[in-house]
């Protein structure tokens, strides 16, 4: 797809879900450096500005839960004719997709996903907050098995000519509730419903109502109760039937009035210990679903009824009288043991709390359930060292005793909202690495060194590395090249020699500061010392100081009395024929007193034929060494000054 940025910020990257309201893209935040989800409206409803007003309302109370099974919406906005909704991206699939593929579910199974979502509707329901459209499209599964219910509040939004004009809206209606269908009042119990729908679809592998037409199947939630399919009759337990159904009821009034019961309902299933039993009477349902215990009946309880009655009433005052007593005693106990009546009178009734931390939330699940205890969420705690629905905390600790049925606390970890991730800076010019940095609000700290292969003022490396999270405000140390050393070289002798000789021959160091001197024994006009000294390592362009011997008037006649006397300084050039380099450093050394009498930085990969000049006095013979690079390279023969 074409590259589109919204916000100057969200790149979309590509289609993930299409809907009868909207299109969902995976999305990359390049403020926050992270993968979002990004929601688009679709146009008829982008254009709808009393749908636009409801929508955004409804949009920001849903961003303002915060629960771990809810995925998070981050922002709301729009942009020209384009309105849009950016939340947590879920790596997974929708429970639609996950009941296509896979088929029916087992109890374990369905109830661990209902428990779930439940937990997710109570926070919303807490907050005030109907979601008025649940369904498996909007149930997502992450990779870790976690349960996120997406779109909440959202649907209220939604007007009844919208339903009744988008066909992709419309395949909601097989999860309506009939007050939904017919347009009437909504609340907590709706949902309870369209959960109900969900969890059948999960016990059986389909919907309870199919039809031609949207309205056809909108019918048949408001005439014809749901029951339980022949063949799942004796494969669903009763009490799995006996919750469904109650949470199916055609009237608000015989549903469970909060998500609170039904997650009640599921511990006790899962403990094992306890069955869901609400419907006794045939006339509750078309089908009798329900296969209760038969009780052997008194033949003359109708007789006694009335005899019963008046003793009961007679014995009234006795009753109250060892109640009384009863509660007494039993506050003593409690008194005694520290308020733990339970284990007062049952302490064999105990198990000993598994360590949960650590670990996800089915894992611990699994490990509660082994020692007959229940899991309760109480909060959760940002972390970004463990893994989304890890157990941080609980309460009791492991190792304790507990009453069996009893619940432990947790606090559950959850992504850091201030979580960013570092962006790759390696190569840049320090100062586009740190607006980089900055613009990911991360902090750059800079340390600068030598490198011979990375450019100078560019970043050589970075820690932490980059696509790893990081805080918001974390610091990321940068290491910026200074550019390659600079190189050092022997400074050659020049005493005893003539200053223009010295310029002529002083090779990549430079002339300092220039002093004058008498020494009557030394030729006028020669170097008598030189700082620094020959033969010692300098860097390349070092300045050298040199101090020339100047003889006064009458002692300079006298020197030049017998010209046979001087040292006359006359120079050669010679050839030299070097290996094929692009950068090479060439030294010259005095073979009787190792002077570096020459020195250079060159490239011979054109030309392997070096012309150097060299310079002594005339008459003299001399012998040199050739370095290249610091290393011996051979030696010249003689070569005489004449």
């Amino acid at each position: 797809m074409d590259k589109i940025i919204l916000g100057n910020r969200y790149e979309l990257l590509e289609k993930i879900a299409d809907g009868g309201m909207s299109t969902v893209y995976k999305a990359y935040c390049h403020t926050l450096n992270r993968i979002v989800a990004v929601k688009i409206l679709k146009s008829e409803f982008s254009k709808d500005e009393e749908f636009l007003i409801k929508f955004n309302n409804e949009a920001k109370a849903a961003a303002s839960l915060n629960h771990a099974n809810i995925i998070n919406i981050y922002d709301v906005c729009q942009e020209d004719d384009i309105a849009y909704i950016v939340m947590e991206y879920v790596d997974g699939i929708n429970l639609k997709q996950l009941i296509s593929k896979k088929g029916k579910f087992s109890e374990k199974e369905a109830l661990d996903i209902l428990r779930q979502i439940c937990l997710a509707l109570r926070d919303a329901h807490k907050n005030k907050i109907v979601h008025r459209d649940i369904k498996p499209h909007n149930i997502m599964i992450n990779k870790d098995n976690i349960v996120k219910v997406g779109d909440f509040g959202i649907a209220k939004a939604t007007t009844s000519a919208t339903i009744t004009t988008v066909g992709g809206v419309i395949g909601s209606v097989h999860y309506f509730s009939p007050e939904q269908a017919r347009g009437g009042y909504m609340d907590e119990r709706s949902d309870i419903y369209s959960l109900g729908v969900v969890f059948y679809e999960l016990l059986t592998g389909k919907i309870p109502y199919d039809g031609d037409s949207p309205i056809n199947v909108a019918l048949k939630h408001l005439h014809e109760n749901i029951t339980i399919p022949e063949e799942y009759k004796d494969k669903i337990s009763p009490s799995i039937q006996n919750m469904l159904l109650k949470m199916t009821q055609k009237n608000m009034d015989k549903r469970y009035t909060s998500v609170d019961q039904i997650i009640s309902d599921i511990d006790k299933i899962q403990d094992g210990n306890s069955n869901i039993n609400y419907f006794d009477r045939d006339d509750d349902f078309n089908t009798r679903i329900i296969k209760l215990p038969k009780e052997e009946v008194n033949e003359g309880i109708n007789k006694n009824k009335s005899k019963v009655k008046k003793r009961r009433i007679k014995k009234l005052p006795v009753t109250i009288l060892g109640i009384t007593v009863i509660l007494v005693v039993m506050f003593a106990i409690l008194l005694i043991n520290g308020g733990n009546i339970f284990d007062a009178i049952h302490n064999t009734n105990t198990t000993i709390i598994p360590d949960i931390k650590g670990k996800t939330i089915i894992e611990a699940q699994k490990d509660l359930e082994k020692s007959d205890l229940k899991l309760k969420i109480m909060s959760e705690k940002e972390d970004d060292t463990q893994k989304e629905g890890t157990i941080l905390e609980q309460n009791p600790e492991s190792g304790v005793k507990m009453r069996k049925g009893e619940e432990v606390s947790v606090v559950v970890a959850k992504e850091p909202q201030n979580i960013v991730i570092v962006p790759s800076v390696l190569d840049k010019e320090e100062k586009e690495a740190k607006s980089i940095l900055e613009q990911a609000n991360l902090k750059p700290s800079v340390d600068y060194e030598f490198n011979d292969n990375v450019e100078k003022n560019h970043v050589i490396s970075q820690d932490p590395s980059s696509d790893v999270k990081a805080k918001i405000d974390d610091v990321v140390k940068l290491k910026v090249s200074k550019g390659k050393e600079v190189k050092q070289e022997k400074i050659p002798s020049f005493i005893g020699m003539s200053l223009d000789y010295v310029e002529s021959n002083i090779g990549n160091f430079k002339v300092g500061n220039v002093s004058y001197e008498e020494d009557t024994s030394k030729k006028e006009g020669i170097v008598l010392h030189q700082n620094p000294k020959a033969n010692t390592t300098h860097d390349v362009g070092t300045e050298i100081d040199f101090v020339i011997n100047k003889l006064s008037k009458t002692n300079n006649e006298n020197n030049t009395s017998n010209v046979s006397d001087l040292q006359i300084p006359v120079s050669k050039t010679i050839t030299l024929v070097l290996p094929q380099k692009d950068n090479l450093l060439l030294s010259v050394l005095d073979k009787l007193d190792n002077a570096v009498v020459y020195t250079t930085t060159i490239s011979t990969a054109v030309n392997q034929n070096v012309d150097i000049t060299l310079s002594a006095y005339l008459g003299q013979t001399k012998v040199y060494d050739i370095y290249i690079n610091g290393e011996y390279y051979s030696t010249t023969g003689e070569i005489v000054f004449n």
